[in-house]
């Protein structure tokens, strides 16, 4: 506590009471830090971010074929009639897969323009090359599995999609 009664006083009193005043700011030197720690956190979040990114586009992209090719077994047994699953065929301009009904006729189809925007940088790498035949019971012959993969940072990302003859599919991390 300072005895104010003075000029001079009160000027000393001001001096020692300044220490203990809070101006409710932040100094040059405070926000420059506070930038260098936020530089260096979103620097090694980046990275990781777009990796994760690029193995949600592979994962989504299996299950987008996934649900077409259980939307196919169930239209195979709707109208009990087998279809035909067709992995990179010409059936609708360039396809990244398609569904045909006997004789041809285009039911489901995914250009590979649409493919390439939904699921940018993801490429399909089919086990099989021409058609799958989808029974009315769901089955499907020849077996196969797709591989979705998305190069990025430290090692590819890659989902695997697979169907057995029986028609049981899984979507696996490989």
């Amino acid at each position: 506590m300072c005895d104010t009664s003075g000029v001079l006083r009160q000027a000393r009193c001001d001096r020692e009471n300044a220490v203990y005043r809070w101006t409710g700011g932040f100094t040059l030197i405070e926000l420059v830090v506070t930038l260098l720690v936020l530089g260096v956190l979103l620097g090694a979040g980046v990275p990781w971010l777009a990796d994760t990114l690029a193995d949600w586009r592979a994962r989504s992209a299996a299950e987008r074929m996934l649900q077409d090719v259980q939307w196919a077994q169930a239209q195979a047994a709707a109208h009990n009639q087998k279809l035909v699953l067709e992995i990179g065929g010409a059936a609708c301009g360039s396809s990244e897969w398609s569904v045909l009904r006997p004789g041809g006729q285009v039911t489901h189809c995914m250009s590979a323009a649409d493919f390439g925007q939904q699921f940018r940088g993801v490429r399909l790498l089919p086990s099989v090359t021409g058609p799958v035949t989808i029974s009315v019971l769901g089955q499907v012959s020849p077996q196969f599995s797709v591989q979705f993969v998305v190069p990025s940072g430290q090692a590819p990302s890659a989902w695997v999609l697979s169907l057995t003859a029986g028609g049981r599919s899984e979507i696996i991390r490989s």
